[in-house]
């Protein structure tokens, strides 16, 4: 009887700390993250910026996630195809002049992502950023008042560019 009270006791004052040291070290290997990410966005942007500029194709492909997002309509197919050539070949488009566009949205600058994007989203996120600035402002999606945006995450120690698409559907 006595080993059972030490030991729910002793449960007791283990699992809230262990929960408490969990979370803590969560929350600081996110800020942590925050952290670095702030000071690598710099240099991606920049970089980022010229490479649409020149339409360097290689460099940008090196900045993109395989499964780019670029149009409503592509992302139906097979999640294991590398989408971004097609990305490029839909920019290519003159009906869809999709490297003006980008251009133009990523000019205006890009800021931390707003809260109200992930609502629902209970997982914790990746550092997140939007293009243009604009975009973080919900009234204005609302009103279809932005004609492109631009995301960008960052993982694994780095920033890539993930989703370029016509807003907001």
């Amino acid at each position: 009887m006595k080993r059972s009270r030490t030991l729910i006791w002793f449960l007791t004052l283990l699992v809230p700390t262990t929960v408490y040291t969990q979370t803590h070290r969560l929350r600081d290997s996110l800020f942590e993250n925050s952290v670095v990410a702030d000071r690598k966005w710099s240099p991606f942007f920049k970089q980022l910026r010229a490479a649409v500029r020149r339409r360097d194709r290689v460099r940008l492909k090196q900045m993109m996630i395989p499964k780019f997002h670029y149009t409503l309509g592509h992302h139906a197919r097979n999640q294991k195809e590398d989408f971004r050539e097609e990305a490029f070949k839909y920019w290519d488009d003159p009906l869809n002049d999709g490297w003006r566009a980008l251009n133009r949205t990523l000019a205006k600058g890009a800021v931390p992502m707003a809260a109200w994007w992930r609502k629902g989203n209970k997982q914790e996120s990746p550092p997140t950023r939007v293009a243009p600035p604009a975009a973080n402002i919900r009234r204005i999606i609302d009103r279809y008042l932005v004609s492109h945006i631009a995301l960008f995450e960052f993982r694994n120690g780095r920033w890539y560019f993930t989703d370029f698409d016509v807003c907001c559907d």
